[in-house]
């Protein structure tokens, strides 16, 4: 606790002279012991002005000025200095949290339109020193906090009183300010009446919470200005839709001769139109006042409470509380309906997206978006402070790890393409962009270029044409800059570059022209490709793998033989790969025009494969094949015998000879090697699958792959706990069953919950015990059913008008089996 005191004279406290130009004016602090200890500095400027500096940390230090402004009496000049030698003062204390109170003699007056340095609640009239007050505050974006809060009483906002001879004078002059980005921590600020010491001031005291202002300090949550970001909802309105494609369509209808391949000019041009229709986007947070009505009847409301507090007719206050309630109802109802609205629309989007994507999407929405602790130590292993010198260790770190000066760059030289990309080729691709996707280095989102008129694809599509047959600077601009972000990594501590995650985020026009190769290459390099790896291609996910382990599995239980598996680990695979061995392997797959589009995307680059596009991860399979290929060739067996799941970089090798597995992996080492891949051979995992006396004691049964439990029983409960975890984020709308009505509550459940319950249910062979404790599971909580009250599982499906789990088990597993049969 901190207290500054002004025009207090106590003649019992100890006294402590501080060198002054005129030691009149009375101020002082008074702190507790536990604040003490954190004093820093302690100085007079002025007999009018005093700094009290403490050190909470060694990167944090809170600055408090306390300050005596003169009277209205003295001359302007007076006190036009005061105001000159307090800006002087807090010019050192910018990048600090900052503090002035005291007594600044100044009516503030009511608030006028457009100002923010004040809130809603401050008295009376404004006089001279006020306005001093509020160029002040104005120029230096400061705030009063003792005008933020309504209080019933005036006593608790008023700070001076005095006598006149028609009676007792309240006034607020008093105040404590401190910055306008420190607005947010308040929590109380209010005056007090009653002290023990002799004077006409009142006591001031503000509550803050203080749990976000290292982040303010430090400014770590956002190191520089933002780009500029667009609301792209809005081109969901067919007449800003509409606009906007005859806007770009009429300005890109006649360029000049010379401008004609210059994508770089289109896209200014595009993003500067953007910037007319499309509004930027300003807040993101959803909030219920959204809506004009609500935000209508809010403000009513509002109005209604000022004036019932301020009136003395009891009948008027009757009146006015009476018509707040009713708009209150209104509003709860409003808020009810625009709720149902979110969850409906929640609903819909989910249920757009197939069976093997709707997962991932649903843990994306319920996970709590936490920023992660991210503090880089240096060599002494100190924790380094400030933001910008953590960003220049990180990229050089970055620059060396991604930088192979062994390695030569992929040159690209003039080529003349038989089979030109066209513009129905990037239209279709324009098509297939998603949205509310991070924009890349030219801040262009994608649906920027998904909603423009077909005149931008025929400038893209010779654009590129022009750069793979030439290629040009300004296109390899727009292509090769990305930005990089990091992420720690999970369950590695913090504190160094290497337990860092990368990732880049890449322009829209690179992923769109990955995306158009990508559809070009895919159905040869797709016949190519082994059947044992299931990563990255169409028609094929995890659930193909987790399959082949399960069948795996049930032959050797069946036959009752045992099986080993051994699971190879490659360190950093996608930044290591050697690109011209790549495009070896891809000169024997696809044509000299593929071929030279993939050598203009890897050329000037110094990432072996530029994530983030959906070209990068499909020319790692291919390199990958290769490799698993050679391999076979130094086993002297051939694809097939080498029994493999693979899916992406995680490559499994299975045997039922122990020996066999141990000599794979040693001549894999050197294979591996020899393309530039590195096994971690300590991180390399061996699982037996064998049968044991009881079940509890076949320790395969918990070892993960892709997501699930090798074991089913196992992987049921691994379910259930899943599901209960997210049934348990939404267990307001449970207990509070009025917020939605019962249908909605069922299909909240069906999209959110059942999905993670029965995710890969189509490779379960249960028992019927374990279908049973499935069967209804959460529906009664859903309904609030509860004991006393019974209902049969028949009733209760048809109440919630769903199905029985067995039927969608038995739906899966034909749905998946009949999927492997075909790809087969």
């Amino acid at each position: 606790m901190t207290e500054a005191l002004v025009d207090v004279r106590r003649p019992t406290d100890r006294v402590i002279l501080l060198p002054s130009t005129k030691p009149y004016y009375g101020l002082g602090s008074i702190l507790s012991d536990r604040v003490a200890n954190h004093v820093h500095r302690y100085w007079m400027v002025s007999d009018r002005i005093a700094v009290l500096q403490l050190k909470l940390s060694k990167q944090v230090k809170v600055a408090f000025t306390n300050v005596y402004a003169p009277h209205m009496r003295p001359s302007a000049e007076q006190s036009d200095g005061f105001y000159d030698t307090l800006q002087e003062t807090i010019q050192r204390f910018r990048h600090q949290l900052l503090f002035i109170l005291g007594d600044f003699n100044a009516k503030i007056g009511q608030r006028c339109e457009g100002e923010t340095f004040l809130g809603l609640y401050s008295r009376g009239y404004r006089n001279d020193n006020g306005i001093r007050l509020r160029d002040f505050c104005a120029e230096n974006d400061l705030f009063l906090s003792n005008t933020a809060f309504y209080k019933k009483r005036a006593r608790n906002i008023t700070t001076w009183q005095g006598i006149s001879g028609r009676g007792p004078i309240f006034n607020q002059i008093d105040y404590i300010i401190l910055p306008l980005r420190f607005k947010l921590l308040l929590s109380n600020s209010q005056s007090w009446s009653g002290t023990l010491v002799d004077s006409d001031h009142r006591l001031i005291n503000t509550n803050l919470q203080l749990s976000n202002v290292y982040k303010i300090l430090m400014n770590i949550s956002r190191t520089q200005p933002s780009a500029l970001t667009f609301d792209t909802a809005l081109l969901q309105d067919p007449d800003i839709f509409d606009l906007y494609q005859q806007s770009i369509a009429k300005a890109l209808v006649a360029p000049a001769p010379t401008e004609s391949l210059e994508w770089p000019s289109v896209l200014i041009r595009i993003k500067a139109i953007a910037n007319t229709i499309i509004r930027p986007k300003i807040d993101t947070v959803q909030r219920p006042d959204d809506n004009d009505e609500i935000a209508a009847h809010s403000r009513a409301q509002k109005r209604l409470r000022a004036l019932s507090t301020s009136s003395n007719d009891p009948v008027d206050q009757l009146l006015y509380r009476s018509r707040r309630q009713a708009l209150l109802r209104t509003i709860r109802q409003k808020c009810k309906e625009a709720g149902r609205l979110r969850v409906t629309q929640h609903i819909m989007d989910l249920k757009k997206y197939k069976y093997t994507e709707k997962m991932y999407h649903i843990i994306r929405r319920l996970t709590t978006r936490k920023r992660p602790a991210k503090f880089i130590r240096d060599h002494d292993g100190r924790i380094i402070g400030n933001s910008r010198e953590t960003a220049q260790v990180i990229t050089e770190f970055l620059s060396g790890q991604f930088h192979k000066p062994h390695l030569s760059d992929v040159s690209v030289g003039t080529y003349s393409m038989k089979s030109p990309i066209t513009a129905e080729e990037v239209t279709q691709t324009f098509r297939s962009l998603k949205n509310n996707r991070a924009p890349g280095a030219d801040h262009i989102p994608a649906e920027l270029l998904k909603y423009s008129p077909p005149v931008v694809s025929d400038f893209l599509s010779r654009a590129i044409n022009c750069h793979i047959q030439n290629p040009t600077t300004s296109m390899r601009e727009s292509l090769n800059h990305g930005v990089v972000i990091t992420f720690p990594k999970p369950n590695k501590p913090a504190g160094s570059c290497a337990n860092l995650r990368p990732i880049t985020l890449l322009s829209t026009t690179r992923k769109t022209i990955s995306t158009v190769i990508l559809n070009r290459i895919r159905t040869k390099v797709d016949k190519w490709l082994s059947p044992n790896q299931s990563g990255f291609r169409v028609a094929r996910s995890s659930a193909d793998a987790f399959w082949a382990h399960r069948w795996n599995i049930a032959l050797t239980r069946r036959f009752q033989t045992n099986m080993y598996i051994l699971v190879i680990d490659l360190s950093k695979a996608f930044d290591t790969i050697d690109r011209h061995r790549l495009l070896m392997v891809l000169d024997s797959i696809l044509d000299p025009d593929e071929v030279q589009m993939i050598k203009a995307l890897l050329s000037a680059t110094t990432l072996q494969l530029r994530l983030g596009d959906a070209l990068s991860p499909f020319l790692f399979v291919v390199y990958l094949e290769a490799v698993l290929r050679d391999l076979c060739v130094h086993l002297e067996i051939s694809m097939r015998e080498l029994n493999t799941i693979v899916f992406a970089d995680d490559v499994d090798f299975i045997h039922h000879d122990p020996t066999r597995l141990e000599h794979i992996l040693l001549v894999a080492e050197r294979v591996f090697r020899a393309w530039s891949l590195t096994i971690n051979v300590s991180k390399s995992e061996r699982t037996t699958i064998a049968r044991a006396p009881h079940t509890t004691d076949e320790s395969w049964r918990t070892v993960r792959k892709l997501g699930s439990l090798l074991g089913d029983s196992e992987d049921v409960q691994q379910r259930k706990a899943h599901a209960a975890t997210a049934f348990k984020r939404f267990w307001k709308l449970w207990i509070h069953s009025r917020l939605l009505p019962e249908t909605l509550r069922v299909r909240l459940y069906n999209v959110y919950v059942l999905p993670i319950l029965l995710y890969n249910c189509g490779t379960w062979g249960l028992t019927d015990r374990d279908i049973d404790s499935l069967e209804a599971y959460h529906l009664r909580r859903v309904l609030r059913i509860h004991y006393p009250q019974h209902i049969s599982n028949a009733d209760l499906y048809k109440r919630c008008n769903t199905k029985p789990l067995r039927i969608h088990l038995t739906r899966s597993r034909w749905r998946l089996f009949g999927h492997i049969l075909r790809r087969a």
